[in-house]
């Protein structure tokens, strides 16, 4: 018997399984790795634009590679925006990242109900209510005040915040019912604290017969 014809295709499948192997340990599976520049959870105001601060990707075999960017955020809306990063290697893996863009308005701390609202003036002395405070979704500090110092539910006078200065203006004049209305409100008007929250307007109005009064009310959550 001829021991080499046995030898040899055993040796042939040795080799091809070799060569199989080292190919298959050579194959590139590794993801490439996403850095985000910045932080992965941003917030910004309404109206205020967002820059985007990007991210880089490296891979183990192909070093530096492209970042692609897919996301929306839409400024004039409050509400949470996920921004997708992405980056895909030669050999066809593929990593992605997000960050996650909160627009909010920069006045959402005021928001709520008011159980110990106080307002003073010279015609009625002191009078206590309740009042709610709600947040404008679309314009950045803008909110509206139901009760407004205590001239009733129906009442609804809108208002804004600076937060840089801490005031609260309103445009005038607006409807307090009955004929009445607001027509200033003074620059002293502002946020006095925020924990807790605690806000200050102080206004002068005209009833329907034209007189006139200033009060002040004061807002406590």
């Amino acid at each position: 018997m001829n021991k080499r014809r046995f030898l040899l295709p055993t040796m042939f499948l040795a080799l091809i399984s070799l060569v199989y192997t080292g190919c298959k340990d050579d194959e590139d599976t590794t993801a490439p790795i996403i850095t985000l520049n910045g932080s992965a959870a941003t917030e910004i105001d309404l109206q205020e634009a967002y820059t985007e601060a990007g991210a880089t990707a490296v891979d183990d075999e192909d070093g530096a590679i492209a970042v692609s960017i897919s996301g929306v955020v839409d400024n004039d809306l409050k509400g949470d925006y996920t921004i997708t990063y992405s980056a895909t290697d030669a050999a066809g893996n593929t990593a992605t990242a997000e960050r996650t863009v909160t627009v909010v308005n920069s006045a959402d701390f005021m928001g709520g109900n008011y159980v110990n609202a106080e307002d003073v003036s010279a015609a009625s002395g002191t009078v206590n209510f309740d009042a709610t405070v709600n947040i404008s979704n679309t314009d950045n500090g803008v909110f509206t005040v139901e009760n407004f110092g205590a001239f009733g539910n129906s009442v609804v006078v809108a208002c804004e915040y600076n937060s840089t200065t801490d005031k609260i203006t309103a445009s005038v004049p607006q409807s307090l019912g009955g004929g009445a209305n607001l027509t200033t409100v003074f620059n002293s008007s502002g946020v006095t604290s925020t924990s807790p929250v605690i806000f200050v307007i102080s206004y002068q109005w005209i009833d329907s017969g034209g007189a006139t009064d200033i009060s002040t009310s004061t807002y406590t959550k």
